[in-house]
This record gives C-alpha cells, sequence and structure tokens, in this order.
C-alpha cells in the first residue's frame, strides 16, 4: 500500500495456503523506515479497533504538490510523534488497526474517487475550474452511471454565461486528460443536504447528455478519410452522430477507447495512428488531415518494420 504521494508504506505478505486468503488484502504493517498512524480529527491516536484516518511518515514522503503551497499545507503536517522537524502525509483513507496490529482498510473519508484506476481529487478539478473568471462556483462529481467520465456543475457569475466547452478548455490546459471533465452542465446554485454535504441526486438529476467542448452545430465530414474515420469514431464512441470538429475525449473517449480507435482505423481505413496522433490530433478532422500527410505516423499494419514498430508504441 502507498499514496503516490508516499510511495510504498506498508505491505501485506499473504498466507501460503491459498485457502487461507483473505477476501480483500488487508493494507497490512509499515515497511521499514515508515511509521504510520491512525488518528481522529483532533490528531489524536485512536485504540486498536477503532476508525480513523490513516497518516504516514517516513523518508517516503514527497516534498510536496507542485506550485500548490495551500493543499501542501493542507495534505503533510508536521509529525508529533516523529523527530523534530517530521512530516505526515494525511492519506484520507479510512483504517483501523486489527487485534494481530495489521492495518485494514475501511475506505475513503474525504472527496478522492477513483476512475478507470486513476484516483482523482475532485478539489483539484474545482480548484481549477474555479479559477475561470466566468464561474463562481464549481462541483465536481464522479457519477457511476456515467461511464466513469467526471461531471462539473458551475455556478455563474453574476452577469456571465461562461460557454461549457470554454470552461473544459480552461480545465484542459490545467489538468491532465483523465480528469477533465467530460460534462460541464451550469446551475444556479450548489444544493445541500441537512448534513451540509454536496446533495449529489439533485446535481445528477440536472446531467443529461451535456458534453464539454461539443459543438451545438453538426459540422458534417468532408471526402473519403473523414467520411470513414468519422464512422470509425462513431463506432468506438458509441453514438449516432458526431461533429468532424469535437475532440475524442469531449465526446466520451478516454484512454482506454484510443486502444480499441487505434484498431479500428488500422482495420477499416488500413492505417496504424499512433496514440500519439490521437491525442495531438483529437477530432476527426484533425486525424484525418495527419493520417493523409506526407510522412505521418500511420502507416500500413501489415508492413510494420521494426522501427516503425518502435515508433507505434514509443
Amino acid at each position: 500500500y502507498g499514496p503516490t504521494e508516499t510511495h510504498a508504506v506498508t505491505s501485506y505478505v499473504l498466507p501460503a495456503d491459498v485457502a487461507a486468503w483473505p477476501r480483500t488484502a488487508p493494507v497490512g504493517l509499515p515497511v521499514w523506515n515508515t511509521s504510520v498512524y491512525v488518528l481522529d480529527e483532533a490528531l489524536r491516536l485512536v485504540p486498536p479497533g477503532a476508525a480513523g484516518e490513516l497518516y504516514a511518515s517516513g523518508v517516503c514522503l514527497a516534498r510536496g504538490y507542485f506550485e500548490r503551497p495551500a493543499l501542501t499545507a493542507d495534505r503533510f503536517l508536521p509529525d508529533p510523534f516523529g523527530p523534530d522537524g517530521g512530516r505526515m502525509y494525511r492519506t484520507g483513507d479510512l483504517c483501523r488497526f486489527r487485534a494481530d496490529g495489521v492495518l485494514e482498510h475501511l475506505g475513503r473519508i474525504d472527496r478522492q474517487v477513483k476512475v478507470r484506476g486513476l484516483r482523482i481529487e475532485l478539489s483539484e478539478i474545482e480548484s481549477v475550474i474555479r479559477d475561470h473568471p466566468g464561474v463562481q462556483a464549481c462541483a465536481p462529481l464522479a457519477p457511476g452511471g456515467f461511464d466513469g467520465r467526471i461531471a462539473a456543475f458551475v455556478v455563474p457569475e453574476p452577469g456571465a454565461a461562461p460557454d461549457p466547452g470554454e470552461v473544459a478548455r480552461h480545465a484542459r490546459h490545467l489538468l491532465p486528460t483523465h480528469m477533465v471533465p467530460a460534462a460541464v452542465v451550469a446551475v444556479d446554485h450548489i444544493p445541500y443536504n441537512v448534513n451540509g454535504k454536496i446533495d449529489e441526486k439533485a446535481l445528477l438529476a440536472r446531467l443529461g447528455h451535456e458534453a464539454a467542448g461539443v459543438s451545438a452545430e453538426l459540422v458534417e465530414p468532408q471526402g473519403e478519410t473523414e467520411t470513414r474515420l468519422a464512422a470509425v469514431f462513431r463506432e468506438v464512441l458509441g453514438i449516432d452522430a458526431l461533429s468532424v470538429v469535437d475532440s475524442f475525449f469531449a465526446l466520451g473517449g478516454h484512454s482506454l477507447l484510443v486502444f480499441k480507435l487505434i484498431a479500428a482505423c488500422t482495420r477499416d481505413l488500413g492505417v496504424r495512428p499512433t496514440v500519439g496522433d490521437v491525442f495531438a490530433a483529437p477530432s476527426v478532422r484533425e486525424l484525418a488531415v495527419r493520417l493523409d500527410a506526407e510522412g505521418c505516423a500511420a502507416v500500413p499494419y501489415t508492413h510494420l518494420t521494426l522501427p516503425q514498430i518502435c515508433r507505434v508504441y514509443v
């Protein structure tokens, strides 16, 4: 076990007898040169068996978040149990010590979510989108029925009406691709329940088929390459219509679907674009130009040489 901010912190060795394996592996015990604490909200140690937030300390800790001093100060705290000047990282994981001293993971206590295997801090997306001059408030969510994508609900500044596509482009400029919302939905306010938490049900009721950066007007394909490529896009994305100027990722594509797109291009167009081609030219029109261009990285699948294979997969 080890969050990105700490590298490896604990380990657990499964019993030799497979029949004795637990249904889910415990977090385990601290590895050499690390310490872990299960603390309450006042940063006090909780007794064995009681649940609390897991904190990690030791030489494994990162220095912090690049150019994010406030977030660094919030997650990396002074270690009151270690040597002077030591720090500990607040993992956001809910854990408890079992009777045998092994840590057991109970879930998450903050707004971190996992999207397609990647752990994402929704508050980081919120912070970036709120920096847009036309946005007053933002609530990003990762609804289960939204194909592992993120939806961002935004409250416009008084008198402003930010374009969802522009908000998405703002986020895309500052966030990794997997953190960019697939849908940006304008709302009058962010609703909260009686516990002071965001009322996700009320927000998700507003979620239709809005997609960030999707054109209101469909631009039809021109020429054979665009027509055939548009058909490939529709098949891979599972949609009936698209505009050739819209991004593959704005239409719901993600890194795993990129490989399906490449395979479909190889099958139907006889050329194999690279992953880099798709990310650099994500729309039908851009990718068609790239495929038609002389010296393009796309090559006939059945005639790949070893150097060309290296170009495809590097």
